[in-house]
C-alpha cells in the first residue's frame, strides 16, 4: 500500500484556509484549532505547518517531525526570535497564494533523489563539544555536511551556540573543529534518564572544512565507527538500567526498541523515518526553491535532471498574485550541494520590472540562525527542459 504523508495543520483558527490547501495533496491531514492533544504530540509526522506557538507547544511532546513550516500572520521580530531558537528554517508569511503553499509543502514533502543528494551517516564515536567556558562529552550519533546529532547529559538549550571537535580517529587522520548551533534538544528513551538528544546545524563552515566533512561522511558511509571502550561516553552505568530482554546476556550496551511503547502516554504508535519512502509525482519533482533572487538570476537547490547548459522555462510564484512570472533560464554553474545557478534570459521591461518590484515581497523565507535577517525563497516549478547538446539524455 502506498505511504500517503501525514500531515498536521495546528493553529488557532487563523490558518483554517490552508487546509484546503493541504487536502488537495492527498495527504493525511489532521488539523488542530488549539494545543496539540497527548496523541498529536507523540507522533512522528512527516511535515507539521503551523503558527510559531502551536509548533513550539507541540516539540515539548515526544513526538518528532521530518520538516516543519512555520505560518506568521505578523511578521515581528519576536515571532522570527521564537522560529529561530526552535530551530525551524522554513517561515511562510501571509498572506499567500495557495500556488506557492502548494509547491512549498510538496517540495517539503517530496523523497526523490535530489533530496538525497545530501547524506547522512551513523558514527558513533565519542566527541567533546564546548559552550561557553564549559567543555562537555557527547556520543556523535550520526553527520552530514550540514549537521549532526548528538547523545549526551549535559546539553544546551535551544539556539545556544557552541563548538564541537571531531577527533582524529574519525576525521582522517586530523582532529576537525566545527561551529554550530542547537537547533532542536529532545529526550531520549526513559531507559536512558537524563540522556538527551541533540541536532546541531553547523553555521560558518568554511569550503575546506566542507570537504573536509564530504570526506569523512563518504568513509563511513559503508560502516558506522565504534566507539572506544575507554572513550568515556557520558552516559550512565549500564548495570544500573533495567534488566529483562532490553539488555543483552553479555553486558553490552542494549539495543533499544524505539519502535515501541515505552509509557502509557504515548496513545499513538511511533513511526520512525524508516517507513517506506514516498515520491509525490512528476509535479513534485518539478518544484525548485531559488535563492539569492536577482532580476538576473538565481541559486535553486541541487536536481538530479539539471545539468550546465541546460535550458529551463520557469513559472516563479512571488508574492499574492495567482499569476506567476514565467521567465527563461539557462544553467550557469553546478556548485555541488550548494546547488545550482540558473541566469536568467533577457525579461521584456514591463517583466523585469515586475520582478524587481516582487524581490521585497517574497512571503516565503528561509530563517537563519539569528532569527534577525531572513532570506527570501523563490518558489518556483520547471515548466519545460531542455537539456544541452552537450549533456545527452
Amino acid at each position: 500500500m502506498e505511504h500517503r504523508p501525514a500531515v498536521l495543520l495546528t493553529h488557532d483558527g487563523e490558518l483554517s484556509e490552508l487546509a484546503h490547501v493541504l487536502t488537495g495533496l492527498g495527504v493525511e491531514l489532521h488539523e488542530r484549532v488549539g494545543a496539540p492533544n497527548e496523541s498529536e504530540s507523540a507522533w512522528s509526522w512527516d511535515l507539521v505547518v503551523g503558527t510559531p506557538r502551536r509548533l513550539i507547544e507541540l516539540d515539548a511532546g515526544s513526538g518528532s517531525a521530518i520538516d516543519r513550516i512555520a505560518v506568521l500572520d505578523g511578521d515581528t521580530r519576536t515571532a522570527r526570535a521564537l522560529v529561530a531558537r526552535a530551530g525551524i528554517r522554513r517561515v511562510v508569511r501571509l498572506p499567500v497564494h495557495p500556488a506557492a503553499l502548494r509547491l512549498l509543502v510538496l517540495h517539503s514533502l517530496y523523497r526523490g533523489p535530489e533530496r538525497r543528494r545530501t547524506p547522512r551517516v551513523g558514527i558513533g564515536a565519542a566527541i567533546r563539544f564546548r559552550s561557553g567556558l564549559r567543555r562537555r562529552t557527547a556520543i556523535l550519533v550520526d553527520l552530514s555536511r550540514r549537521g549532526c546529532r548528538l547523545l549526551t547529559t549535559d546539553a544546551v538549550a535551544e539556539g545556544r551556540r557552541l563548538s564541537l571537535a571531531l577527533p582524529a580517529e574519525i576525521a582522517g587522520g586530523r582532529p576537525l573543529s566545527l561551529m554550530g548551533v542547537a537547533g532542536r534538544v529532545l529526550d531520549t528513551d526513559p531507559r536512558m534518564p537524563g540522556v538527551q538528544s541533540m541536532v546541531i546545524h553547523f553555521e560558518s563552515t568554511s569550503a575546506r572544512d566542507l570537504r573536509r566533512l564530504d570526506e569523512i561522511v563518504a568513509a563511513h558511509a559503508s560502516s558506522p565507527a565504534v566507539c572506544p571502550a575507554d572513550s568515556g561516553a557520558p552516559f550512565t552505568d549500564p548495570s544500573a538500567w533495567p534488566t529483562g530482554s532490553a539488555a543483552n546476556a553479555d553486558g553490552a550496551v542494549p539495543e533499544l526498541e524505539l519502535d515501541e511503547p515505552t509509557d502509557d502516554r504515548r496513545t499513538s504508535p511511533r513511526r520512525g523515518f524508516t517507513d517506506p519512502v514516498f515520491a509525490l509525482g512528476d509535479e513534485a519533482a518539478r518544484v525548485l526553491l531559488g535563492r539569492d533572487l536577482s532580476a538576473g538570476g538565481m541559486r535553486v537547490d541541487p536536481h538530479p535532471d539539471l545539468r550546465i547548459g541546460d535550458e529551463v522555462r520557469l513559472a516563479l510564484h512571488l508574492g499574492v498574485c495567482p499569476e506567476s512570472l514565467l521567465v527563461r533560464a539557462r544553467v550557469e554553474r553546478d556548485d555541488g550541494e550548494d546547488g545550482l545557478v540558473l541566469v536568467f534570459h533577457e525579461h521584456a521591461p514591463e517583466e523585469r520590472a515586475g520582478l524587481e518590484r516582487a524581490l521585497s515581497l517574497l512571503p516565503v523565507v528561509e530563517m537563519p540562525d539569528s532569527g534577525e535577517e531572513t532570506s527570501g525563497l523563490v518558489v518556483s516549478e520547471i515548466v519545460s527542459h531542455q537539456p544541452s547538446s552537450a549533456n545527452p539524455s
